[in-house]
């Protein structure tokens, strides 16, 4: 799954690695997650251990809402794993009072009430934060749909003629490009293969697959129903966020399920090896598409790397202009900047703060 998991993950030029992987999102992904992995798979631990995973799990929480949503999707999959598929309300009940969620539980919902008393005491004015109107509940729902399978069903499948965010054109690959992209995708497709026993003891794949994906929607949903994420996905096709790589954990999970009720539900083994071969080929050839295409956005970030790299050069020149420094610097306008922004104005303070260290 950790294959796969590497395997389907996309580069672009704006919410994705390697441009955004930010540390104020890392860090508290790894409080969040080692908390709980020491909780549920820890016998016997301390008492002085157990606490200090319960601070660090708050601690990432408190961070930032992605790892708020990631701490209680967590807490939403132990508490079904404790209560063993028993949907009564008296097993509901005890698995939320159990020793491993309760402190869990209580921690999430100190965390929210501070997050809300600070919202409350100092309300937000980042346009990203504010709520659509009801009646653009439908466009939430499609903007969510969207962040969840950003990363993984390649939704700008275009990337072969045209570059996101770019007004770049894609260059020839290289033959030694294809021929690796055709060996990584034969590759995964034949771990795919070989795999396919790997999850023949998961109990109910096809409850758990609905679980999954469950949680994938959501850990997007809260952001999908901002005016700014709407317009960002469904008008301008930027829908991969920071939420979208919390909804790629879950939706790994949801496609090895997913595979594994496939391959389970015929008796003869001839109809399992043919659905195994067809998840495996269509894994392979997932691979090789996805591979291509952060090739050809890869060359387009070293070709706007190097306009940096040229204006390093460029600025300690004597005879630059006093005016149209964007031409000079950035002749074909490749540095992706917002509508309006004022390239040349930009250039000029670029040259102020750069010129000095000429001479």
């Amino acid at each position: 799954m950790f294959l796969v998991f590497a395997a389907f993950n996309i580069t672009d030029f704006v919410h994705l690695p390697p441009i955004s992987y930010p540390l104020q999102n890392t860090l508290p992904f790894f409080f969040v997650i080692a908390s709980r992995l020491y909780v549920v798979r820890g016998e016997g631990h301390s008492s002085a251990g157990t606490a200090l995973s319960l601070v660090f799990f708050g601690f990432g929480m408190v961070a930032t809402e992605y790892a708020f949503l990631l701490g209680t999707a967590m807490l939403g999959a132990e508490w079904l794993k404790q209560v063993g598929g028993r949907l009564e309300l008296v097993s509901l009940w005890r698995g939320l009072l159990s020793t491993h969620i309760l402190p869990g539980v209580a921690m999430a919902a100190l965390v929210f009430a501070v997050y809300v008393g600070w919202r409350l005491a100092f309300p937000s004015r980042y346009p990203g934060n504010q709520i659509a109107s009801f009646s653009e509940l439908p466009r939430g729902i499609r903007t969510a749909a969207w962040h969840v399978i950003s990363l993984h069903l390649l939704p700008y499948l275009d990337t072969f003629i045209s570059l996101p965010y770019s007004p770049l054109r894609p260059r020839p690959l290289s033959w030694f490009s294809w021929l690796g992209a055709t060996i990584y995708g034969a590759s995964l497709g034949m771990t795919v293969y070989l795999a396919r026993h790997s999850f023949s003891g998961l109990r109910r794949p096809f409850v758990v697959a609905v679980l999954a994906l469950g949680a994938a929607f959501y850990v997007v949903f809260p952001i999908s129903l901002t005016a700014t994420h709407q317009s960002w996905c469904l008008d301008h096709r930027v829908c991969a966020f920071l939420d979208s790589q919390l909804a790629y954990l879950a939706f790994t999970v949801f496609l090895a399920a997913l595979g594994t009720w496939l391959i389970a539900r015929p008796t003869a083994e001839r109809w399992k090896m043919r659905i195994a071969i067809g998840i495996s080929a269509f894994a392979a050839l997932h691979a090789v598409i996805v591979f291509i295409a952060n090739q050809r956005v890869l060359d387009a970030m070293e070709r706007v790397t190097n306009v940096w790299e040229s204006a390093k050069v460029t600025v300690c020149r004597h005879d630059l202009p006093q005016q149209d420094l964007s031409k000079v610097f950035d002749p074909s306008d490749l540095l992706v900047m917002h509508p309006g922004f004022d390239r040349n104005a930009f250039w000029a303070d670029y040259v102020d703060a750069r010129r000095p260290a000429c001479f």
